[in-house]
């Protein structure tokens, strides 16, 4: 793992390998997260890979279904729209401060 520091339990690994996994979208949206290939993939136990996808599914980056393991989180059509208007406010505040506090040399560039 390419982290400043090691993680103190394989539940702890399990849990920061898929998170940066999930993050970095190599899970599809709504993709069954299956504890075996997981721990095939990983080369961990089914218990940590389990206590690590209970763990993400506090934070909210995968989704349990009962009795049918978990899913990588989808993002609803409302949660997009807040999401594009959030980042739409963002850019037109980055810009409006570059233009701002921009010179000539800036502005050339």
């Amino acid at each position: 793992l390419p982290f400043a520091f090691q993680p103190r339990s394989e539940a702890e690994r399990a849990y920061l390998v898929l998170r940066r996994e999930l993050l970095n979208g190599e899970w599809l949206p709504n993709e069954r997260l299956r504890p075996q290939i997981l721990q095939q993939r990983h080369a961990l136990g089914l218990t940590p890979i389990r206590e690590a996808l209970m763990r993400l599914a506090v934070d909210g980056l995968v989704q349990g279904e009962s009795q049918r393991g978990f899913r990588a989180r989808g993002v609803s059509p409302e949660e997009w729209h807040d999401l594009m208007s959030a980042r739409r406010e963002l850019e037109r505040s980055c810009l409006t401060q570059a233009i701002e506090r921009g010179d000539a040399d800036w502005e050339q560039r």
